[in-house]
């Protein structure tokens, strides 16, 4: 798997999904979709989201994005989170 690649990959998934608002991303909490993509490079992803709560429910929303090549990587696939915070 190429790892710049694959960051480059989290990196687009979470700016398109750093937008949400805080009500959307409740409403996607329990959400894992999985899904493959091929890069302009010709290689194959598996691109997996999930959106539960970051620490108590109630509170934050956390957003993880892992990818992997469907390898022994996939034990251990790159994942970047954020947090779309509740507002006081």
């Amino acid at each position: 798997m190429n790892k710049d690649e694959a960051r480059r990959i989290i990196r687009e998934e979470l700016a398109q999904l750093e937008g949400l608002t805080y009500a959307v991303a409740v409403g996607r909490i329990g959400e894992h979709s999985v899904r493959e993509l091929r890069s302009a490079e010709g290689n194959l992803y598996r691109v997996e989201t999930r959106f539960s709560w970051d620490d108590e429910q109630g509170g934050d929303v956390r957003v993880s994005v892992s990818v992997d090549d469907g390898g022994w990587r996939s034990y251990f696939p790159l994942t970047e989170g954020l947090s779309i915070r509740k507002q006081a």
